[in-house]
């Protein structure tokens, strides 16, 4: 009983944080949040959505000989508060097209970087857990 008493608890706390961010983007402050905290979230926010587009714009953007080595560099060269920001627009670029399309094999082309960013993604990860660990 105890447990499910803290779960609300926690869910509750939850729901007032995710109002009040919501309410602090759109703009809206009072009773919701204060003007400092509001100003800050939606810096955060716009911080955010550029890492995305860059994710996005390095992911679609070709490097010499046609090779786009330049998303999975981005990925892997972010910052810890970046990374999902630019995982998440290179992986809407590849599933968007931004990729080249040729006739065979874009489906495969676009399923093969979405992978490859996935694993990047998971290496950056263990790494970076690993050698924090032992600091």
């Amino acid at each position: 009983m105890e447990f499910r008493g803290k779960t609300k608890e926690i869910m509750a706390g939850l729901q007032k944080k995710a109002d009040a961010t919501v309410n602090a983007v759109m703009g809206r402050t009072g009773n919701f949040i204060s003007e400092r905290d509001a100003a800050e979230l939606r810096e955060r926010a716009g911080i955010t959505a550029l890492w995305c587009i860059a994710g996005f714009l390095f992911q679609g953007s070709a490097a010499l000989g046609g090779t786009r080595p330049l998303g999975l560099a981005l990925l892997m060269a972010a910052g810890r508060s970046s990374t999902v920001p630019v995982l998440a627009g290179a992986l809407i670029a590849v599933l968007l097209g931004a990729m080249p399309q040729g006739t065979e094999g874009a489906i495969g082309d676009g399923c093969a970087w979405a992978i490859l960013l996935a694993m990047a993604l998971g290496a950056r990860i263990l790494l970076s857990t690993k050698y924090m660990d032992e600091e």
